[in-house]
């Protein structure tokens, strides 16, 4: 019989725990030991409680003899095992997520392992239909006594989480609360992309939108060395990975395509491939994608990464629901699918950077720059997101404000932020390349 597990997950919840020198534990000890499936993570797992309930700390050299007190050292692999896991450990960031992973694989494997039970003794002569029934009624109800509730938060433990992760970013020297995008004024801003927000990139067609989301998304990568997921929607992986093979290298999109290229490029070109190859992009370029398909693959992806730290999409509007007759009302389907984000993103705790386009409304209006309101389709978009960013080019509509090498200022209009200043900073864009560059740099 086939049993529900997730080894990353309960590998995750051990690692943290050891990395964060026992912090972390607050949070792993609403699981019991038997909720892990693997006995060498259950077997840490215990020397861990037995080191809480006696208030000793938690970290690697007292797992370590605990373990040997328990005769249990070399069984989970001696502290070679225990090394590799905390090596394996990126951040203690995520340890609720897995906690909440684990625990739902726990309680799915007794509904499996007690229905299999009562389905092997249908044939029981005590049974009738009716107390056969009331029996698996009752082998669900005593196991959805047991399932957690998403609830409420005690606000010292809330205050307890904060002062943790204030303390850890002082004890690495990392005072950016989210994660780096590369360009100063916007990190100077939002200091960094928060953990679990919706942001909104949105502009009128070729304005920018998908240079300005490969280009964070490759600028944070250089700095984090963690994992990122995208979405597209609207153009195949190769197209996606000409495009930033074109801004890295600084070679021209259009010398590319056409392999238009000297010798001087080709040195570029594999000088950026070394760069690039180093980067972990997951690129999904699956049309016509439904909101569940996306879900599915990123918490997938997130057990797999568990460094996964951005998605983006591109772009919103192309998602469906794949309800039937869905399409009949649009606005309620973007609704849907919008809220969705925003809870996916909050789930595995990960800035979701999404995609818009701007109603060809803004067209007919004196001034182009762009406004909330112009946003497409439905206003959930703007209620739900945490940061909207909109894209403004006066060369777009007036090509004299062009440069002679091609580039144009950008504003980069910060028009919603939830948890901090609104504004515009301007960045230089090299269309030529798909390439930003800081003002004056």
């Amino acid at each position: 019989m086939k049993l529900p597990y997730n080894e990353q997950a309960e590998r995750a919840i051990i690692g943290a725990v050891l990395n964060s020198d026992g912090e972390s534990f607050r949070f792993a000890n609403e699981l019991e030991v038997e909720d892990f499936y693997f006995q060498q993570y259950q077997t840490i797992f215990s020397a861990m409680k037995n080191l809480h309930y006696s208030v000793k700390p938690i970290d690697l050299p007292t797992v370590t003899e605990e373990l040997l007190n328990m005769n249990k050292l070399d069984s989970v692999g001696g502290v070679k095992t225990l090394q590799e896991i905390i090596d394996e450990t990126v951040t203690s960031a995520n340890i609720s997520y897995y906690v909440n992973l684990v625990k739902d694989r726990s309680l799915l494997r007794q509904l499996v392992i007690r229905m299999n039970d009562l389905v092997n003794n249908w044939d029981n002569p005590d049974y009738t239909v009716s107390s056969y029934l009331s029996k698996v009624e009752d082998e669900i109800l005593n196991i959805t006594r047991n399932r957690r509730v998403e609830g409420f938060e005690r606000s010292s433990k809330v205050l307890s989480l904060i002062k943790s992760q204030m303390l850890e970013r002082l004890k690495s020297n990392e005072l950016m609360t989210g994660i780096p995008t590369g360009i100063k004024e916007l990190d100077r801003v939002t200091n960094g992309l928060q953990r679990g927000d919706f942001i909104i990139v949105a502009a009128r067609p070729s304005m920018g939108k998908t240079a300005l989301a490969l280009h964070i998304m490759t600028e944070s990568l250089k700095i984090t060395n963690g994992t990122a997921a995208f979405f597209s929607l609207e153009m195949g992986s190769e197209q996606l990975m000409m495009r930033i093979l074109a801004s890295d290298s600084q070679v021209e999109h259009d010398k590319l395509k056409k392999l238009q290229l000297d010798q001087n490029d080709w040195i570029k070109i594999e000088t950026s491939e070394g760069r690039l190859s180093k980067l972990n992009i997951y690129i999904d370029d699956t049309s016509g994608a439904k909101l569940s398909d996306i879900q599915t693959k990123a918490h997938k992806l997130k057990v797999e990464r568990p460094d996964l730290n951005l998605i983006l999409i591109d772009y919103i509007g192309l998602i469906t629901t794949g309800r039937k007759g869905s399409q009949d009302n649009r606005q309620q389907e973007v609704s849907e699918i919008s809220r969705g984000i925003k809870a996916l993103a909050r789930e595995l705790r990960v800035p979701i950077i999404c995609l818009s386009q701007l109603s060809r409304f803004v067209e007919r209006r004196q001034s182009k720059v762009p406004i909330l309101s112009d946003l497409r389709e439905s206003g959930s978009i703007e209620q739900d997101a945490d940061l909207v960013m909109l894209l403004y080019r006066e060369d777009y509509y007036d090509s004299t404000k062009q440069r002679e090498d091609g580039s144009s200022d950008i504003d980069v209009i910060i028009a919603k932020h939830r948890n901090g200043e609104v504004g515009k900073f301007t960045l230089q864009f090299q269309k030529k390349y798909g390439r930003f560059m800081e003002v004056g740099s």
